[in-house]
């Protein structure tokens, strides 16, 4: 049952806790009633499995919809890509959220893309996002090895593959603390989609070293690359890229060995293209003048 009419986020520091706190407690004392609450931002978890997304608070795992009726998104002080997440996350279950703005603000981070395509009914890796103070509450929850990427970065960089609990704490703080944590999906390489023009202009599986002590298939870290034409990666590529509005982007897929379902890894501003001498960079060169001068 919902208590409050509004929940107010804050950050974790004084002025952000202090400036929030009184505005809910004139509010209250006004109004006659406890009417609104505060949620602090780094309680907020994130997790999606099995095509579910939830987002909750830590201190007592109750959905962050069941606490207020509407939401109010404020500064969040170093906080921006949980405050993304959200306004992305609360208006899909039909919840109010102020500022509606940040809605429309791009989806920079794998935390961010992570709620938008999850809400949108795309397959990913199971996943979870939480600050790192509440990492005892959700270790026990995962079955390892796991994946540990900092929200941030990108071409294989602040990427670890945990094998243990006792490496999980580590590997979040090399990744600076702001880490999604991923199942790992056994693969023998993961695709790249190129998509200009809102079009697949060309597609070519990325491969790693079979001698190679990484879990990492990504070119900057060493791996091959060959031209390919998968029809079901294809597709759910061009489903990503318009779901986060992204006419031009590469899209990173990995097929799992298991049972050969398709998961999205992310989507990059950036193509990935870079002349290596192994004709994929002057192909998709090619095909990317072609679909310019079909566009209208």
């Amino acid at each position: 049952m919902v208590k409050y009419k509004l929940a107010v986020f804050k950050g974790d520091r004084v002025g952000d806790q202090s400036e929030a706190g009184k505005f809910v407690k004139e509010v209250n004392y006004y109004a006659g009633r406890p009417v609104a609450t505060t949620i602090q931002y780094s309680e907020v978890v994130f997790s999606y499995s099995q095509g579910n997304l939830e987002v909750k608070r830590a201190s007592d795992n109750r959905p962050i919809i069941e606490l207020a009726s509407s939401f109010y998104i404020r500064d969040y002080h170093g906080y921006q890509h949980e405050r993304y997440a959200l306004a992305r996350y609360l208006p899909t279950l039909k919840k109010r959220v102020f500022n509606s703005d940040l809605k429309a603000n791009e989806t920079l981070s794998k935390l961010e893309q992570m709620v938008t395509l999850g809400v949108h009914g795309l397959p990913l890796p199971d996943s979870i996002y939480a600050h790192l103070k509440n990492l005892h509450k959700i270790e026990n929850q995962l079955t390892y090895p796991v994946v540990v990427k900092s929200i941030l970065s990108s071409g294989g960089r602040l990427n670890y593959l945990v094998n243990s609990k006792a490496g999980l704490r580590t590997a979040v703080k090399k990744a600076g603390g702001k880490a999604l944590i991923q199942e790992f999906i056994d693969n023998d390489g993961d695709y790249r989609v190129v998509v200009t023009y809102g079009r697949p202009v060309i597609v070519y599986k990325k491969t790693r070293d079979p001698n190679s002590q990484s879990h990492l298939n990504n070119v900057a870290q060493g791996a091959k690359r060959t031209l390919t034409d998968d029809k079901d990666v294809i597709d759910l590529a061009v489903r990503t890229a318009k779901v986060l509005g992204r006419e031009f982007c590469g899209v990173d897929i990995v097929r799992s060995k298991l049972n050969q379902k398709l998961f999205i890894l992310e989507s990059n501003f950036n193509a990935g293209i870079a002349i290596l001498g192994d004709g994929v960079d002057e192909q998709y060169y090619k095909n990317a003048a072609q679909a310019i001068m079909k566009s209208g």
